[in-house]
């Protein structure tokens, strides 16, 4: 005899898988469909390229603005040492 929990649990599995099916199945009919279909998938197609990107961009210029911060931060470092003092400058000029 199994417990009350466990019998709970698969049939939330099973309510689970079946909802994801009809979601699978729904999705084919939209994307499949023979009338709109092709709009649909070429729709989606270039939302994907143009997010694709605008991503790339993104991740070039926080790589530009990384390096260039990281520049400036050994400069500093380096003007520091060669000065010989014993306390930093703390303006971040």
């Amino acid at each position: 005899m199994t417990s009350p929990r466990a019998e709970d649990t698969s049939s939330g599995f099973s309510g689970l898988f079946i909802l994801g099916a009809i979601g699978l199945g729904a999705a084919l009919m939209f994307f499949l469909d023979p009338d709109s279909g092709k709009r649909r998938r070429d729709l989606v197609r270039e939302k994907y390229a143009n997010s694709r990107i605008a991503l790339q961009d993104a991740t070039e210029a926080a790589v530009h603005t990384a390096a260039e911060r990281t520049s400036r931060a050994i400069k500093r470092t380096q003007q520091f040492v060669a000065s010989g003092e014993t306390k930093p400058d703390e303006t971040g000029a």
